[in-house]
């Protein structure tokens, strides 16, 4: 066992600002010690290694989270209502995800289905997702 390992498993304070990073994983509770040690073990540090340590875990999450939402979301070419999806509407769909917490559904149909707790969304078309990003509807142009 070496210095980090019993610091963490017999000194109450380590153990506990652990014990805030490890649901980010094992890396970021290994990089807690590296830090920790590198600062001489001054517990006074703790809390701030700690909130900067889950503030990068949060980031990867997020651009984790964003990338793959983009891959899934990019996937489909057009709304249920048969409109190619713009840049725009895909970005508040991503948002919805990364920044807003809500999980996004496909159905057969394409229509999309954001849920947040019990909360559901239904979004066939790009004025729908417009809508509900807070963006006003483009109106279109008569001829």
């Amino acid at each position: 066992m070496d210095r980090w390992e019993a610091l963490v498993r017999f000194d109450d304070e380590v153990r506990e600002a652990a014990e805030k990073l490890r649901p980010f994983g094992l890396a970021f509770v290994d990089e807690l010690g590296e830090a920790f040690m590198a600062l001489r073990e001054d517990r006074k540090y703790l809390p701030n290694i700690v909130r900067g340590l889950a503030e990068k875990a949060r980031q990867i999450e997020a651009e984790r989270l964003r990338a793959e939402s983009e891959r899934a979301i990019s996937a489909l070419r057009e709304t249920q209502r048969g409109e190619d999806i713009v840049p725009e509407t895909l970005d508040i769909l991503l948002r919805a995800v990364t920044e807003h917490g809500y999980v996004i559904l496909v159905q057969e149909d394409k229509t999309f289905v954001l849920s947040k707790g019990t909360s559901k969304e239904y979004l066939r078309s790009n004025a729908d997702i417009r809508r509900f990003g807070g963006f006003p509807a483009k109106e279109q142009q008569s001829l």
